[in-house]
């Protein structure tokens, strides 16, 4: 069975929760909390870290196995099946709007004259390669673009600095504490992304006590990163642009991008830039492919090829189907808070709950013996 180190793991997570968050997060963050939705971003993505220690302790206590099977070991057979139903469909819903973003970005960005279906045809086998070759390598290449990213990401907030306007930033908290309240709310969708993936995940991570503890630590590290990072953007965004117009961009990112002129080399980086965070897009559709992958084969009990009929259909139907620009942002968001959202929490926190109480009237059993 393939295994990943806990490196790899630090380096997949953070560019799985991390993925394509960086290219709504201004806008969702200037449209709930104003100029100061900047810092309600890394409490948002913190909130995922208990569900992420709660997966962790079930990891321990069922090694070798990922939610799915502890599903049906905790619940019973057919609670556990439901879920795995329930996540299947989402994360292959969820893998297309995001395969549909990818395509809706390139064409407003550097191929505005390309039909979709080329996007398709030409991004699905990338996908389908990523999984063919397996979770570790797909963790290996995370190590490899993830620096890469960041670099891309605070390149272009480096890139900005000319085009800050202060007086768009200040003053800090005008309104109170309340609309950074209701702005980490609007974004806590975000990091329960992550922790669906997780629970297919944990089947491959290392088994020690030693190494349990230290990615416990490492969960903390994952939602802090992201976090930090699309502040980083958000702030940036801000103060370009003003929190008005801020929410008015469909993806704030792109017009940085293209707003950025290097003096004497290239005008324009968006391109060279959009091709570097393609490859979070990447990652992330493919980690919930891999997601869809595992919950097919769970619920069904078929073979590879098959699980691969089942989930490319509905990935390669909806990317193709799905909106465009503001609408197709609106279409991830409602997903995100109506599916992901309930559905993370539901299910981590249902088996976290019933394992804790049947292992307590185990050992109240035992001791009363």
């Amino acid at each position: 069975m393939e295994r990943i180190s806990t490196h790899q793991f630090l380096m997949l997570g953070t560019s799985v929760a991390l993925g394509a968050t960086f290219f709504p997060v201004g806008t969702v963050m200037a449209g709930s909390a104003g100029r100061d939705g900047w810092m309600a971003v890394v409490p948002a993505f913190l909130f995922g870290v208990p569900f992420g220690i709660m997966i962790m302790t079930l990891a321990e206590r069922y090694p070798r196995k990922n939610l799915f099977e502890i599903s049906e070991i905790i619940l019973g057979k057919w609670i556990g099946k439901l879920f795995g139903i329930l996540i299947f469909l989402t994360a292959a819903y969820f893998g297309g709007l995001l395969f549909g973003q990818s395509c809706d970005m390139y064409t407003r960005s550097i191929l505005p004259l390309t039909p979709r279906w080329v996007f398709i045809l030409s991004g699905l086998p990338l996908i389908l390669m990523m999984v063919y070759a397996g979770i570790e390598v797909l963790a290996r290449f995370s190590e490899i673009v993830f620096p890469i990213i960041v670099v891309a990401l605070v390149g272009t907030a480096l890139l900005s600095i000319p085009r800050f306007e202060p007086g768009e930033l200040f003053p800090f908290l005008e309104n109170g504490f309340k609309p950074l309240l209701y702005g980490a709310i609007q974004g806590i969708p975000w990091p329960m992304e992550f922790i669906l993936i997780l629970g297919g995940l944990i089947k491959f991570l290392p088994r020690n006590q030693k190494d349990i503890k230290h990615m416990r630590v490492q969960v903390w590290l994952i939602f802090f990163m992201a976090g930090l990072f699309d502040m980083i953007i958000t702030l940036v965004e801000i103060w370009v642009f003003g929190p008005t117009e801020t929410t008015r961009l469909t993806y704030g990112l792109l017009t940085l991008g293209k707003m950025i002129e290097i003096p004497h080399t290239i005008a324009g980086v968006e391109s060279v830039f959009t091709i570097i965070w393609m490859g979070a897009h990447l990652i992330k559709i493919s980690a919930l492919y891999f997601l869809a992958f595992w919950g097919a084969q769970f619920v069904f009990k078929i073979k590879k090829w098959v699980a691969h009929i089942l989930v490319i259909p509905i990935v390669a139907g909806i990317a193709w189907t799905s909106y465009r620009g503001v609408d197709l942002l609106n279409a991830i968001t409602f997903a995100d808070r109506y599916f992901i959202l309930p559905l993370a929490m539901v299910w981590v926190v249902l088996l976290w709950g019933v394992s804790t109480w049947k292992q307590r009237i185990k050992r109240k059993s035992v001791n009363g013996r």
